[in-house]
């Protein structure tokens, strides 16, 4: 049996320690993209256990899309004072995270805007909680999560909601 030791062994082997090391550096440098105040209030909840010694900055970006050709859905005032509302519910319950910050970025592409921040930032991870919604609707909207998964030039962590009894920890 080849020895993890020997440099003539080229069988690329993980200790369990180095396993935990590359997990808690996945959470370095996080991005949180909310879309309402439900969600806003159950990603942060469910995020609470991922934070870890290791987390140097999160990041909390919610995106208000702009449209050129259309009216948009609200008026522009109205959705600035929502996303202050997110940012609200997000910073009572992450406020004391290390390098805690809130983003409002403006787009007709959520997912380019949060792929905007996460180069910005250099995150080591885009942290969320999928949104309950029918095969029908994901497909008709373009499937935002998905497009995230395939774009994002880091890891795309779907955390469950912080009620569904899912065992987290993670450890820095």
């Amino acid at each position: 049996m080849p020895s993890e030791t020997n440099p003539d062994d080229h069988t690329h082997r993980h200790s369990n320690r180095e396993g935990k090391r590359t997990t808690a550096l996945l959470f370095e440098r996080l991005i949180v993209p909310v879309a309402s105040e439900a969600d806003t209030a159950s990603t942060c909840r469910a995020m609470t256990p991922y934070l870890s010694d290791v987390t140097e900055r999160l990041v909390v970006v919610h995106v208000i899309e702009t449209r050129s050709t259309f009216m948009d859905k609200a008026p522009l005032a109205a959705r600035r004072e929502q996303a202050d509302r997110l940012f609200d519910i997000a910073e009572e319950q992450l406020g004391t995270a290390p390098g805690f910050e809130t983003r409002l970025r403006y787009g007709s592409d959520v997912v380019e805007e949060i792929l905007e921040t996460v180069s910005e930032i250099d995150a080591t991870a885009i942290l969320f909680t999928p949104r309950r919604t029918n095969r029908l609707t994901r497909l008709l909207s373009g499937d935002e999560e998905h497009r995230l998964v395939t774009e994002s030039p880091c890891p795309v962590v779907a955390i469950p909601e912080a009620d569904s009894g899912v065992r987290r920890e993670v450890r820095g």
